[in-house]
């Protein structure tokens, strides 16, 4: 519920009086809101996870770019500052979102691309 003081209909003294709003926030889909921080997932080549790159993350003022380092495990949390809900307080405070990585693995593979993968399992 919001309070406007004194922009509502005049009052039996002549003064206006308050508007009250009442606002209902729906979940948005993809998104798991805590506060003023929102919560959500983005998934990653396996390729991106191991050498590293950058991945496309939505937020909700927009796509930003996040850069993925190196080694990076399914799971780890990536914070954007400020990509989060704004306060009802002070407008100039948002919240922060916090994007989980999930690791693609691929389900068919090429020959070529199989006979590389077990070289490599038999280097590590």
């Amino acid at each position: 519920m919001i309070r406007l003081r004194g922009k509502g209909m005049p009052g039996s003294n002549g003064e206006a009086g308050d508007l009250l709003l009442k606002v209902n926030v729906q979940s948005k889909s993809g998104y798991e809101r805590k506060g003023q921080d929102l919560y959500t997932t983005v998934n990653i080549p396996y390729t991106t996870a191991v050498f590293g790159g950058e991945a496309r993350v939505q937020t909700l003022y927009g796509d930003v770019i996040c850069k993925i380092k190196e080694g990076t495990q399914s799971g780890t949390k990536i914070r954007l500052r400020g990509k989060g809900i704004v306060s009802m307080k002070n407008p100039s405070v948002h919240g922060d979102q916090y994007v989980t990585v999930q690791i693609d693995v691929p389900k068919h593979l090429s020959r070529e691309a199989r006979q590389k993968l077990m070289e490599y399992k038999q280097a590590c």
